[in-house]
């Protein structure tokens, strides 16, 4: 492997240089700032010191006609690059290729990986700050509505790109519609049919405290009340009293009756006990989800059928990483549509962005507020991207 150490102003100009001394293939070990020149350690100039290397193939002995050449440079370990550095990241420059992860310690793999999407971010942000006023003003809506920088940086391109770029930027009415037309556009895939409309049995996952409760009651009143279906309900949730009490409560006030289950063979009897119903609504406990052992736990109590679908919901109010991890599991497990809640908690929307594009989930329904049945609405890409995007600001 050969190393070598670059002080440059800027990061561009130090891949431009990596690129043209170590190749396409060269990865950066670790960045830092320093200053240079200056008198006693003052008055010195900002830089960045940037460490990179690239892989080398062991050339053939030299033939005597070389002899006389001087020695390749001596090859140092990624190790004792970092470590004269103080510094740890390492990563591929942006551009070039990642390296091949076999022979290559994980702790370090993962840290090249990391530093890739920084400086890949870090492009993107500064794409984004050289932008027109009313651009810039469009991806910082996104970016506070904590839409993931891949996906800013890809709706930037495609803006740029149309032939009319120049003009949008100086409108931002016809910028926010433009922008408003292509997050529909990459929505609208996972637009797919409701899942009480095409399916009888209904299963509802998610940890505790999403409102899973309170969204099961809203959709059996909707079907019992407007849509006139037999509609039969079956809690899991033994976990909480409350939760029982709650939908026992709903139950009472809409005339459905309500089973109670505390085991798989009592699952089974109780979707026997429905079987003549319409739609049939079964709660789960909401239990931690980062326990395969507890999944596999709720997954026995579910109905395996094809007129059986799973909807996991997920609060709004949670971040995109805190979504990620309760919906992965499930989505491992073949559970590919959600119901996001407590639309009316939050003023930040992009985390329901971040999952649908990201891992493929279908969204069913949005919820907000305690009102049954009226808090419920089929979720829809224009009702939505308007809350992401919200308005344009004036001219």
């Amino acid at each position: 492997m050969r190393v070598k150490r670059y002080v440059v102003s800027s990061m561009p100009e130090a891949m431009a240089l990596i690129r043209g001394d170590l190749g396409k293939d060269a990865v950066i070990l670790s960045t830092k700032e320093i200053k240079t020149g200056g008198f006693l350690g003052m008055f010195g100039k900002k830089g960045i010191e940037v460490v990179a290397a690239a892989e080398t193939v062991s050339p053939p002995a030299p033939s005597p006609a070389f002899a006389g050449e001087a020695a390749p440079e001596p090859a140092v370990s990624a190790g004792e690059a970092a470590a004269s550095n103080g510094s740890a990241a390492a990563a591929p420059a942006s551009g070039f290729r990642e390296p091949a992860s076999q022979g290559m310690e994980p702790d370090l793999l993962r840290e090249v990986r990391d530093l890739k999407t920084w400086i890949r971010q870090l492009s993107g942000a500064q794409a984004a700050e050289t932008a027109p006023v009313h651009v810039s003003s469009l991806m910082e809506r996104l970016e506070a509505q904590e839409v993931k920088a891949a996906w800013r940086e890809r709706l930037l391109a495609d803006l740029q790109a149309k032939p009319d770029y120049s003009l949008l930027s100086e409108d931002p009415q016809a910028l926010w519609a433009a922008a408003a037309e292509h997050l529909q556009m990459w929505l609208e895939p996972y637009m797919g049919e409701k899942p009480a409309e095409h399916s009888r049995v209904l299963h509802f996952v998610g940890p505790t405290g999403v409102g899973k409760t309170t969204t099961i009651a809203k959709l059996a009143a909707d079907l019992t009340l407007r849509h006139r279906k037999a509609v039969g309900l079956i809690t899991a949730d033994t976990y909480r009293i409350a939760a029982v009490d709650q939908l026992r409560t709903y139950a009472d006030i809409l005339g459905i009756p309500l089973e109670v289950v505390f085991s798989p063979a009592e699952a089974a009897r109780a979707f026997q006990q429905l079987e003549q119903k319409d739609a049939v609504l079964m709660d789960t406990a909401g239990r931690n989800y980062r326990s395969e052992l507890q999944i596999h736990e709720v997954n026995s109590l579910l109905r395996s059928s094809e007129d059986a679908d799973t909807l996991l919901v997920l609060s709004l109010t949670a971040r995109t990483p805190d979504m990620e991890a309760v919906a992965q599991p499930f989505i491992r497990h073949g559970v590919d549509k959600v119901i996001f809640t407590k639309l009316d908690e939050t003023t930040v929307y992009g985390a329901a962005f971040n999952l649908i594009m990201d891992h493929g989930l279908k969204p069913a329904y949005l919820a907000f507020g305690q009102t049954v049945p009226d808090d419920l609405e089929p979720f829809r890409s224009d009702r939505y991207v308007k809350l992401l995007l919200g308005n344009q600001p004036n001219e």
